[in-house]
């Protein structure tokens, strides 16, 4: 088993564990770079599903957003939901295969 880093745990992460942290991150990334727009087409306090960095939908809902996610790419593709707000709060929640 490779390792690089540290996990979250304060353990050591292996390969895998370390390449969807890089994933999360450039999710969170590109959230960042299209919150600007979002909030400016007055999408402020719904949620965006990201799927390889882009936007693919939006939502009024939390649940709505997960639900299209889901319905969209089923259980074994990565997304992630976002609430678009001006101030964010440091939540993030993805699904890990």
């Amino acid at each position: 088993m490779v390792r690089t880093g540290r996990s979250d745990l304060g353990g050591v992460a292996t390969a895998a564990e370390a390449k969807e942290m890089l994933s999360f991150q450039a999710e969170i990334d590109a959230f960042k770079k299209a919150l600007p727009k979002l909030i400016e087409e007055h999408h402020e306090g719904q949620f965006v599903v990201l799927k390889s960095g882009n936007v693919a939908h939006i939502s009024r809902t939390y649940q709505q957003a997960l639900s299209w996610g889901y319905q969209q790419y089923g259980l074994d593709e990565e997304f992630f939901v976002k609430q678009v707000l001006e101030a964010p709060q440091v939540t993030h929640f993805r699904r890990i295969r």
